[in-house]
């Protein structure tokens, strides 16, 4: 279960696709939340935000085809682009206390908003208020909604309407460009993360830190559109572990692995659950490459002494006796040791697994 602040800045379409689960079902998932806890009524109101982001920038797409549609056999000035984007950012906010702002959030918006997401989406008492029900999140929903129509507006605009939130009156030299929006594809995002960890693994210099940092950025892209695609996970997975291998050669024998111990353990998970031999050899050179640039740095601290002792390393070194016996390829060894590791919350292998 997530908590308050992880379902605040949850990515919706992300987890909902996580678990198959189409974006057009959110008012039916919302609708089947029945606590009142703070985490219940965090994400009703996350999914509330998602359903009117979407709804608007729906809105905002329609109202630019018919600007084109009106301007048949000629190229619609900037000046009648930004001023229609600009009216129409100003109801967002309730920049103007006028009947077509009312009727705007009190008839219109709840009235597309459940024809996506359907009728259950909102109750009536939110659909009598819906702007006071997102009123803190209008801030949010306007950067949603430039960013996916190809608006952008200037820096000082920006800081700006995150200090006024809702009320916020747009004016035509807050837009900066009007843009192409290009439809987004995953796997461009994928293959450019693959390959910016690739040269990334072949310079060590601050250069590659900074590759590292674009792949992992790529590799989260792509996640958000294809959650389920087990090799990005891999791959995410084995970049953030470059990224802690390399930042702990450059701090003080303090270092804080928390972080560190979260890569590592879902990357065990994601080599177990991995059918060939290459991507298993490879997560585990990687995780072995983190501990040994750990041992290297720092004496086990005394909290990961705390954890289970000998019975930790007892089992690693079992299972290493036993795999030597029977396999001298070494995949056997590697899945067996991810699959202890996947299980395990004993953090007492610091000691030993920088040896194997």
């Amino acid at each position: 279960k997530k908590s308050v602040a992880e379902l605040r800045n949850c990515h919706v379409s992300e987890e909902l696709h996580r678990y198959g689960i189409n974006v057009r079902h959110t008012g039916r998932v919302r609708f089947l939340i029945k606590g009142d806890d703070p985490s219940s009524e965090q994400a009703k109101r996350t999914l509330l935000v998602t359903m009117c982001q979407r709804t608007l920038k729906n809105l905002l797409r329609r109202e630019m085809r018919m600007e084109l549609e009106r301007h048949q056999y000629t190229q619609p000035s900037e000046h009648e682009s930004r001023a229609m984007v600009v009216d129409f950012l100003n109801l967002v906010t309730r920049a103007h206390q006028t009947d077509q702002t009312y009727n705007f959030w009190g008839t219109e918006i709840p009235f597309e908003l459940k024809q996506r997401f359907g009728q259950e989406a909102v109750t009536i008492e939110e659909q009598n208020n819906l702007f006071g029900a997102v009123r803190h999140d209008i801030v949010k929903i306007v950067k949603y909604i430039v960013a996916t129509t190809g608006v952008s507006l200037t820096s000082a605009c920006v800081e700006t309407l995150e200090k006024s939130g809702a009320g916020y009156e747009f004016v035509s030299v807050d837009l900066g460009a009007l843009a192409v929006r290009v439809k987004h594809m995953s796997v461009i995002d994928y293959a450019t993360a693959k390959i910016l960890s690739q040269e990334a693994y072949e310079d060590t210099g601050v250069g590659g830190d900074r590759l590292l940092s674009l792949a992992i950025k790529s590799f989260d892209r792509t996640l958000q559109s294809d959650p389920l695609n087990q090799d990005c996970q891999r791959e995410a997975a084995i970049t953030k572990l470059r990224i802690a291998a390399r930042e702990s050669e450059k701090k003080s024998r303090t270092t804080d692995w928390e972080k560190a111990d979260e890569a590592l353990f879902k990357a065990c998970t994601m080599a177990y659950n991995a059918d060939d031999r290459d991507t298993v050899m490879n997560l585990v050179k990687e995780i072995l490459a983190t501990w040994k640039a750990r041992g290297k740095k720092e004496e086990c601290p005394e909290r990961y002494k705390k954890c289970g002792g000998a019975s930790s390393t007892g089992r690693v070194q079992s299972l290493v006796k036993y795999v030597e016996a029977m396999d001298t390829t070494g995949r056997q060894l590697t899945i067996a040791i991810c699959r202890y590791l996947a299980t395990c919350t004993d953090h007492a292998l610091w000691k030993i697994m920088h040896k194997l």
